[in-house]
Formats: structure tokens, sequence, C-alpha cells
């Protein structure tokens, strides 16, 4: 029996979120999409084309919950019979060249040594692959019931919600291949973690890539007005209460501050991330 091994240069899945990664930091260090070279190279190998179509059969694999085994085992076949019939040479040859891409311009070794939360279940489709490319039905049938097993078995994880739907309708064709690679992985990590008013300053920030503070300073009065109504309340409240709104006034004033700058720096915006924190709060506790 042949004995497999694994390359995460060859398992397309991993190769694309590892360059995913990579995109989110430019992405959080330089707005402009034109000077993030991880986003060029995404752009040409993902946006169509034959290693599309192979991350498309991994996803497939990877990230549906299927609880009825029968309808799991019809998704494997499909995927199965759609892999054979892509030419494996040009898509050998494609991957080769991606490969050569990212060598040019990044440390390979350190971009791959990222942690992916999917590695075993996209190492599991590789195997499958790898066997379908040599014939080997054995392991076609032992990587197929591997997979099997963990479609129907792995809960489903809420990837339905959709934090920058209106940005993908409205934004120009680079933006919203940005978005929809981004939001996905967004939307996992932080879903029930942020309140709406920080989703939804988040998706402004996305949205607007520029230095009009239109935008900001429409949440910063936002900000401003519940801020103060909270220390209204608070200050015809016990000794305790006008404690805490002396305080929540000393947040106030650097929200005016950041609304008097021209130019914003990174901690602004995570200052305002968190004030929408405090808001929550507050709303609790007064609640």
């Amino acid at each position: 029996m042949k004995k497999y091994s694994h390359s995460k240069l060859k398992n397309t899945y991993l190769i694309f979120e590892f360059l995913i990664r990579q995109l989110t930091t430019e992405l959080i260090t330089e707005s402009d999409l034109k000077k993030s070279r991880m986003f060029n190279i995404i752009k040409s190998y993902f946006s169509t084309g034959i290693l599309k179509e192979e991350l498309k059969l991994y996803q497939a694999l990877i990230n549906n919950h299927i609880p009825r085994e029968y309808v799991a085992d019809k998704l494997i076949s499909e995927c199965v019979d759609r892999y054979q019939k892509l030419n494996k040479d040009i898509l050998d040859k494609v991957r080769y060249h991606l490969i050569g891409e990212i060598k040019k311009y990044y440390d390979i070794n350190k971009l791959f040594s990222v942690k992916i939360d999917d590695y075993k279940q996209a190492g599991n489709v590789y195997f499958l692959f790898e066997s379908i490319r040599n014939g080997d039905i054995i392991e076609k049938s032992k990587q197929s019931g591997i997979i099997l097993e963990q479609i129907v078995s792995e809960p489903a994880t809420n990837k339905t919600v959709k934090l920058f739907e209106s940005i993908k309708q409205a934004s120009p064709e680079n933006r919203q291949l940005a978005y929809m690679i981004l939001v996905e992985r967004f939307n996992r990590k932080y879903d029930g973690v942020l309140n709406e008013g920080q989703k939804k300053y988040i998706k402004d920030y996305v949205y607007n890539l520029n230095n009009n503070k239109g935008w900001v300073n429409k949440h910063l009065n936002k900000v401003l007005k519940e801020v103060k109504s909270y220390t209204k309340l608070l200050n015809d409240g016990n000794n305790q209460d006008r404690i805490l709104s002396i305080k929540i006034n000393e947040c106030a004033n650097k929200v005016g501050y950041i609304k008097n700058k021209k130019i914003m720096d990174k901690e602004d915006h995570y200052k305002i991330i968190l004030t929408y924190k405090l808001l929550e709060q507050l709303n609790e506790i007064t609640n």
C-alpha cells in the first residue's frame, strides 16, 4: 500500500487560508488594496481558474455539516467526480507558479507556519484527492469514510451573519472580492463577541478606505449623544453613580478630542470601538 505524506505546498485549501491571513494583516496596516501584494496574488489565482475550482471542492468537503449520511455521501461522490475531471497537469503547473510568486515576496516558511483550525480536515481531503490521482481505491475508500464522518458529526458553525452584505453589493470589483474573502473569517471569529455598534463601525471602516472623516464623525456624534444621556442619568443617582458619571465624562472628552483631530491613527479607531463596548455596559448597568 502506498504511503501518503501531506504537503502544505500542494494543499490548495491551506495555501488559500495562509494567504488570507497575510491579506488580513496587510489590510490592517495598509488601507489601499492596490498596495497589498497579497491581494493581487489572491485575485490573480483565485478569482477564476482551476485553483478556484479545486478550492471550492475542498471547501465543500470541509465547511459543510450535513446530518443525513445519504446526502453527505452524495456530496463526496459529486466532489470526487468533479476532481477527476480537473486537468491535473494544469492544476500542478498553476499551483507551482503560485508558490513561486509567493516565494518572491514572502518568507514562505513563516507564512505557512500559522495555525489553521481546519488543518486536519484539509489533510484528509488532500489524501482523498491524492488517492484519486494514484487510482488507489483502498485509500480513497478510507478517506471518503473519514470525511463522511466529519461532515455528518461536526457541529454546524454559524456562518450566516452578513456584516458586510451591503458593502459587497455596492462596492467596486476589487473591494468586493476582498470583502467576500474576509467576511466569513471575520464572522467566524467575532460572531457573538462584538456588539452591533462595533460591527457597524468596523463595517464602515472597511468600506471607507480613505481618510475622509465624515463617516467617523457620524459615529462620534452618536457615541457622544449616548454618553451624555448616561451621564445625566447617573448624575441623578447616588454617590457611586455620580463618580461613575465623572469617569464617563472623561471618556466623552476623549471622544471629543478624537472628533477634533484632522488625521486619525489606528489607536483612535480602537478607542471608538471600546467606547461602543462601554455604552453596552452602561446600558446593562442602568437597566
